[in-house]
């Protein structure tokens, strides 16, 4: 649940009880794979225990607010340190001890570097700025590309450390299965290589549930989605739907505008995108694609229309936003400013079913309440 009030993510045992128990008695469980279920979260032992060993931290500690210390050129890091610490699943997932049987060390795990610097930002009451001088030592050690003081791309360094998370999650299944073993692709269930994917992430899917990839690591159950691309044929209205698995979007902040009346925008044809609503519509959009597609009705190839939807919304939606142009040899960032909602409607973005998916689940919910304290005379219309 979402407090409007502080804008944070809240939640209790009791409300986890109730959800929990709900979705066991409608026998919907199919519908919710990799649903997290956290046993300690109802053990009433574990509860004195915690009551009874641990401090209750002071309101300053737990809002987490603090700067980091550039280490030079470390702006890049910083940004992405920030938007992970204060993502609610992982700061749970650090605070409450599920990586502390790691044997590797702050060297070459960064899972541990970045569950100190969660120790460091939700546990002290000094504002003073943090240098997260481990990190970038790690970061050194495991990706030589990222060594010196040279500028990095915030967006790869990302990439790179949800990748690491995801490695190094010491209560995952592929981490207790192989240790050392990470794949760089995607297979597809004979051992085969599938391809990269979307954003190049989908190396991070290792385990086929039915028709989908899935993982149980941390990082998954936060970020993980699925982008539905359709094509559809101009002559016969054919539809080819492909299905790739996806960490984040990369979203363009402006878009090129045919001329009106004969006139062409003073921007050359570029118009600059104001917010991040109207990002997301872009992306979403049926495009006319400029090259000719084979149908497979037809026969023949024709021209095609192109629409991407999200299958299946994260957590956790990660975006990035396109600030680089590239020009042969010359890149030139984009200044257009994009406002930032405080809510962001999805809605437009994602496949009808979906939607009418999340309802019916609403409903039946609904519905279970009415007949616990009604009784079950009711009847369900369909």
């Amino acid at each position: 649940m979402v407090c409007f009030k502080c804008r944070d993510y809240v939640s209790d045992p009791r409300l986890e009880k109730i959800r929990i128990s709900q979705i066991e008695s409608s026998g919907l469980i199919a519908h919710f794979p990799g649903m997290p279920i956290y046993q300690h979260e109802h053990d009433a032992e574990t509860c004195r225990s915690l009551a009874q060993d641990c401090r209750t931290p002071s309101y300053k500690a737990t809002t987490g607010l603090k700067g980091l210390i550039n280490m030079g050129s470390t702006c890049f890091m910083s940004s992405i340190i920030q938007t992970i610490v204060h993502n609610p699943f992982i700061r749970d997932y650090f605070l409450s001890g599920h990586h502390l049987d790691c044997e590797r060390g702050k060297d070459t795990c960064l899972s541990c570097c970045v569950g100190e610097i969660f120790q460091d930002f939700y546990t002290s009451t000094s504002t003073t700025g943090f240098g997260p001088k481990s990190l970038l030592t790690a970061a050194w050690r495991v990706k030589r590309s990222l060594a010196g003081y040279s500028e990095q791309d915030a967006h790869e360094f990302w990439q790179f450390l949800v990748h690491q998370i995801h490695k190094n999650d010491t209560k995952s299944n592929r981490y207790k299965f192989n240790k050392e073993s990470t794949p760089a692709l995607e297979t597809n269930g004979n051992g085969t290589a599938n391809g990269n994917g979307v954003n190049g992430m989908s190396g991070m899917l290792l385990k086929k549930q039915g028709t989908e990839y899935t993982c149980d690591c941390i990082t998954h159950r936060v970020f993980s989605g699925q982008l539905q691309s359709t094509i559809i044929c101009s002559q016969c209205s054919n539809k080819t739907v492909t299905v790739d698995p996806m960490m984040d979007l990369s979203l363009e902040i402006q878009e090129k505008r045919a001329a009106v009346n004969g006139k062409t925008p003073a921007t050359n044809g570029v118009v600059p995108l104001a917010t991040l609503q109207d990002c997301l519509s872009k992306f979403t959009k049926p495009e006319k694609l400029d090259v000719l597609y084979q149908c497979e009705t037809c026969h023949k190839k024709t021209e095609v229309t192109k629409q991407l939807k999200i299958k299946k919304a994260p957590l956790t939606l990660a975006i990035q936003l396109k600030r680089f142009e590239h020009h042969l040899a010359v890149s030139t960032k984009i200044e257009t400013h994009v406002d930032i909602p405080v809510m962001l409607d999805l809605s437009h973005c994602l496949l009808l079913f979906v939607i009418l998916d999340q309802l019916t689940l609403v409903i039946i919910s609904l519905w279970l309440r009415i007949e616990k304290a009604f009784g079950s005379s009711l009847t369900m219309l369909p």
